[in-house]
């Protein structure tokens, strides 16, 4: 999430998206979006979404794949759908540590 405003909707869609079963991590610190790109790099994501302001405003969010580096603006009320048909299989849940290792989220 970019921005205060998108903040607390990020956590929404985050929330949808784990519920639909797609493996979802946010950024809970307020980095800039190229250290949140690198941290998604590193954590071997195969898609990284991005809900800013101006996605907020607009209704969307944008998604880029990160292997291509292709980004489209999808509508939020499509997201958890989409997403949730392009997953093969659920990979359990972790989250990064501040060195950008994984720590396995249990519940």
């Amino acid at each position: 999430a970019l921005g205060e405003a998108a903040r607390p909707a990020a956590h929404v869609l985050a929330r949808d998206l784990r519920r639909a079963g797609v493996a979802t991590l946010v950024d809970y610190d307020a980095r800039s979006l190229r250290a949140q790109m690198k941290r998604a790099d590193r954590s071997g994501a195969r898609r990284v979404l991005i809900l800013g302001d101006d996605e907020l405003a607009r209704g969307e969010v944008s998604v880029r794949e990160m292997e291509s580096g292709e980004q489209v603006a999808v509508a939020r009320a499509d997201v958890v759908r989409r997403l949730s048909d392009d997953e093969p299989e659920f990979v359990p849940p972790y989250r990064l540590n501040r060195a950008g290792r994984r720590v396995e989220v249990l519940d």
